[in-house]
């Protein structure tokens, strides 16, 4: 990615739309597949 910003080959906006589209991959994933509580995640007593 460095050697790509240095030849010009990507801009600033270009690196921007990259994280944008991964973080948003993450969160459908994580909306399509959500973990399961783990049994420490329960609240005390449950």
């Amino acid at each position: 990615m460095a050697e790509a910003f240095r030849k010009g080959n990507m801009g600033i906006m270009d690196y921007y739309s990259m994280k944008n589209v991964q973080a948003d991959t993450e969160m459908r994933n994580s909306i399509a597949h959500p973990q399961a509580p783990k049994p420490s995640d329960k609240a005390p007593g449950a």
